[in-house]
This record gives C-alpha cells, structure tokens and sequence, in this order.
C-alpha cells in the first residue's frame, strides 16, 4: 500500500487492548488519526469489547480480515458486528455472514517467495 502513496502504520494496538492499557490505545490511535482500524483473526482475543469500544468512542472505521473462518467462526462474527467491512478466507462464510447482515468479501491469502518458498532451494 506504501507504493501506492497510502500511509500505512503497523502497529501492536492488540497486545494494549490485551492488557488493558488504555493510555497506550488511545495515544497510538490519536497521535496518527487513521481512516480506519485494519485488524486481522486471533489478534485481540481477550477485551476485544475494549476495542470496540475505543473505536467507536474515536469513531474510526473498522475493518476485520477474518483469517480463521470457518473454524472460528464465533470469533469472526463478534469482531464483523462491528465491523464496516469484513473480509473472509472463506467463500463459503459470505452467505452465513449475509444473513446475519454483516458486509463480507472474499479475500484469500497472499503468497510471496520471499516467505513462502524459504528452505526449499
């Protein structure tokens, strides 16, 4: 996304939101002012409703790439109903998704040499 003149910021906001130090979420957040919230699968697992909340007090746009569909499912559909946009690995979530009207396109993984093809030369 950087070489398409979009400024992207990684950060570990999940490892704040686990332990609860909400100084830390609220500075990261507000000190860069993001579009949105990019999150993906199994990052926040624990006072997940702390992010939610955060995002929505900062009224940021959140996005959720849903990596461990279908077998956590559960976990997806909590972090989707908040969600403006979610994203599955899974085509066959959409449908379950759209029925509880939740927004999901389809996005697989990417594969790169660089890391998928280390120690096989």
């Amino acid at each position: 996304m950087e070489k398409k003149g979009i400024e992207v910021k990684y950060t570990r906001l999940c490892e704040a939101v686990d332990k609860e130090n909400i100084d830390e979420i609220y500075v990261s957040i507000s000190d860069y002012k993001p579009d949105f919230i990019f999150n993906m699968g199994m990052c926040c697992l624990r006072n997940r409703k702390l992010l939610f909340q955060v995002i929505e007090n900062l009224n940021l746009k959140y996005i959720y790439w849903a990596i461990e569909d279908p077998v956590d499912m559960w976990l997806s559909k909590e972090h989707a109903n908040h969600a403006v946009l979610t994203l599955t690995t899974a085509i066959e979530c959409i449908p379950i998704y759209k029925k509880y009207n939740i927004d999901a396109k389809f996005m697989m993984f990417g594969c790169t040499k660089y890391f998928h093809e280390r120690g096989y030369e």
